[in-house]
């Protein structure tokens, strides 16, 4: 049986990258790479080497037919038999199949690359997949080179289709001062309903916890951590949701500014959060207390509480990073 290069070489595809290849193969746009994890060191010393990944991916036009139901049944006894013993993964949808054979070597030792490829191109006819040959796969109409891979996929567009798809992704990550306005218009309700949000579940479970202790006793419930992590993880969902919700109604906001923007806003909510609901605390258990001077004392209180600040502060980042997420626009991808 030849080498994984030689049977790669036999498809007659052109290299367009460090082991990768792409071009046709009986008129579908093909693309073939091999990846090689590095050698990795044991404890007690010894090398060993991954398997390689050898990776194929068949583009064609959009078709309903290649994935009825996402499934598009068997491929035949042999690529069936490969993905049952999990040495081989196929995917497909309307626009492409990928197959991942995670041992290759040792596949490739007993079946052909070739006629791994014509089997799936047969399966892909049954199912009424119409090849593109040179015609672009968006407008099907304009001629192109040859397929190419972007974002590391397989793809086949004519240039007045991508620079379409250019255009409509750098209208949709474009920053205007309208934008900017408009996020500043903003600042106050994203931090104060954030704020209300998280001072008031505190509040609440403050007040759920009181209902286990006698009135006038002054006494700790024991809470399991776990079940703490779900409620500060519940509570920083609440408060991102909202924000990055108010976020994402600004047309033109930019990309990486937008995000920034949520990230500040939800940081804002949930320290002015923390100030009303230990101001909340504090002022029930001792009374009149002027707000400069809880503000004052806010980082011993923090200090007091230990783990349960490290707690509140992890998911208080957390939930900035998702605010900044899913504040920046969904952004159209060049390859489909």
């Amino acid at each position: 049986m030849s080498t994984l290069e030689e049977q790669i070489c036999s498809l007659d595809l052109p290299c367009v990258g460090s082991n990768v290849y792409a071009g046709r193969f009986r008129d579908f746009s093909i693309a073939v790479s091999q990846k090689e994890s590095p050698p990795q060191k044991l404890d007690h010393g010894e090398v060993v080497t991954s398997p390689a990944v050898l990776t194929l991916q068949i583009k064609y036009p959009s078709c309903p037919h290649a994935a009825p139901n996402g499934n598009a049944g068997s491929w035949g006894e042999t690529i069936d038999a490969l993905v049952a013993s999990r040495d081989a993964r196929i995917v497909v949808d309307q626009r492409r199949t990928i197959l991942f054979l995670y041992d290759a070597d040792k596949v490739l030792g007993t079946i052909e690359l070739r006629n791994i490829v014509e089997r799936i191109i047969d399966r892909l006819l049954q199912l009424r997949v119409v090849p593109g040959g040179n015609r672009c796969h968006e407008c099907l109409n304009n001629p192109v080179d040859g397929p190419t891979l972007m974002e590391d996929r397989l793809t086949q567009i004519c240039e007045d289709c991508l620079a379409r798809r250019m255009a409509l992704r750098d209208e949709q990550t474009q920053l205007t001062s309208a934008g900017v306005a408009g996020l500043l218009l903003i600042a106050l309700p994203c931090v104060v309903i954030g704020a209300l949000i998280w001072a008031g579940i505190w509040i609440a479970w403050d007040s759920l916890l009181g209902l286990f202790v006698d009135p006038g006793k002054k006494l700790r419930v024991f809470v399991p951590h776990i079940v703490e992590i779900v409620v500060v993880a519940l509570a920083g969902a609440a408060v991102a949701w909202p924000v990055a919700w108010l976020i994402r109604r600004i047309p033109s906001r930019g990309d990486l500014f937008a995000g920034g923007v949520g990230l500040v806003y939800c940081l804002a909510a949930i320290l002015l959060g923390e100030l009303a609901y230990w101001t909340w605390t504090v002022r029930r258990e001792v009374g009149g207390v002027e707000l400069v001077s809880i503000i004052r004392a806010l980082p011993a209180i923090w200090w007091d509480n230990g783990i349960h600040t490290f707690i509140r502060a992890g998911v208080a980042f957390l939930a900035a990073y998702l605010t900044f997420v899913f504040s920046r626009p969904k952004v159209t991808p060049l390859v489909d």
